[in-house]
């Protein structure tokens, strides 16, 4: 299952990168809805990946981030995932507190594994205004990037 982990986790770096490159070649960074739901993608992986690490993130889900810091965070974010991925157990329980104040414990599997499906609801969410305002949508599917 980690090297399953790590696959889904080296799509979701190339397809954030992706939408990232297609933002600013159509210059959308601007846009507020799209500008919007990639930030929090990040922000969200930042928070995710933070709590498996046990230290504190730094960023809120939905925090506007300057378009100039995406990639480095996306990588940094990226980085974290797979140090965790190569140092620790998917059985390791991961105590934490959500963004609504709730403390919580799940396996870190089931976090890793959220961590993914909600990138790819939040990616589809943009392709969706990416089309619908007359923007080339991305075609990147994970099944294509591991032939």
């Amino acid at each position: 299952m980690k090297d399953f982990l790590e696959q889904l986790f080296e799509f979701d770096y190339v397809a954030n990168q992706k939408w990232i490159d297609a933002i600013e070649e159509q210059d959308l960074t601007s846009f507020s809805e799209i500008r919007r739901q990639m930030c929090h993608i990040i922000n969200v992986n930042h928070l995710w990946v933070n709590r498996l690490h046990e230290k504190v993130a730094i960023s809120e889900d939905w925090d506007d981030l300057p378009f100039y810091s995406w990639r480095k965070l996306t990588e940094e974010n990226f980085q974290l995932t797979m140090d965790f991925l190569g140092n620790e157990s998917l059985d390791k329980i991961v105590n934490y507190t959500t963004s609504e104040g709730e403390d919580q414990q799940k396996h870190a599997k089931t976090i890793l594994y959220h961590m993914v499906q909600h990138a790819t609801h939040h990616r589809a969410i943009i392709n969706k205004l990416l089309s619908i305002n007359q923007f080339n949508p991305i075609e990147l599917n994970f099944i294509h990037l591991n032939d």
